[in-house]
């Protein structure tokens, strides 16, 4: 049995408003998740090992062992996981200049925030005594910088061209930059388009730049396991394997296109 209590807080204090000729918009906030979990009557491989070799344990008869040869290969097992991140943000924007589909506009903006990652198993599961668990304990923290812009040019009175730039710098892993252009052309007030390409990115997170080497029975169709246990070889079986962590990862990339049409064509169709 296992019971698992998983509390999440959140706090956030900011302000908006307009002050000459800028809309502002900045604040605090502080994100943190809490995470607990209590297992009861695991079994303990290397005692089940020993009970069994020495008749202690009768595998073939389970349910007629006695409960204190159960109690003696069993335990109680836990997990403490924290997630916490505090974040300081602003931004503004203001127009600029008119255009001939009206005033282009700007915005701008900076955060800062604090991740710090914890997630602890005892020492049984930890180094690999209990049957069955798999993952393993993590570690660490780290500081991030971001800027954005955006800038908007209402080219003509139904055509609108967007750019937009965010600048991450992660202290562990490195920096990315995530650009953005966009376009919407209304050639008819029923009848709108849009477009747009940027690119993007996803940093590692802190648990597989930090976890410690954690068993895992993956599932994998090997022809040749198959057929040395007498299967099929398209068969699929059950390994020992291990996931460890790699602190040198970088961030994963990714390109963004996209193109819509948005079209009332009736009163009663769009």
């Amino acid at each position: 049995d296992t019971l698992i209590d998983n509390n999440n807080y959140n706090f956030l204090l900011g302000a908006e408003g307009q002050l000459g000729d800028f809309y502002l918009d900045f604040g605090v906030r502080s994100t943190e998740s809490k995470y607990y979990e209590f297992g009861r009557n695991y079994v303990v491989g290397g005692l089940a090992q020993q009970f069994i070799e020495d008749g202690r344990y009768d595998v073939y008869n389970p349910f007629q062992n006695d409960r204190s040869t159960l109690d003696g290969m069993i335990a109680t097992i836990n997990r403490d996981s924290l997630f916490k991140i505090e974040e300081i943000y602003g931004s503004a924007s203001t127009d600029l200049w008119e255009m001939a589909g009206g005033a282009a506009g700007v915005a701008f903006g900076v955060e800062f925030r604090s991740e710090d990652y914890a997630d602890i198993y005892d020492t049984l599961q930890s180094s690999g005594q209990i049957v069955g668990s798999a993952g393993n304990s993590a570690a660490g923290g780290r500081n991030v910088k971001a800027a954005f812009g955006e800038l908007l040019l209402p080219v003509l009175s139904n055509l609108e061209v967007s750019l937009a730039a965010r600048y991450d710098e992660y202290s562990d892993y490195g920096n990315d930059t995530s650009p953005k252009l966009s376009v919407r052309w209304q050639p008819l007030d029923s009848l709108t388009l849009r477009a747009s390409i940027g690119q993007g990115f996803r940093a590692p997170t802190l648990d597989i730049l930090t976890a410690a080497p954690s068993f895992s029975a993956d599932t994998v169709t090997d022809p040749q396991t198959c057929v040395a246990f007498g299967l099929a070889p398209a068969c699929s079986v059950q390994i020992n394997g291990y996931s460890i962590a790699n602190p040198n990862l970088s961030s994963e990339q990714s390109d963004q296109f996209s193109i819509g049409v948005a079209w009332d064509a009736t009163d009663w169709l769009n």
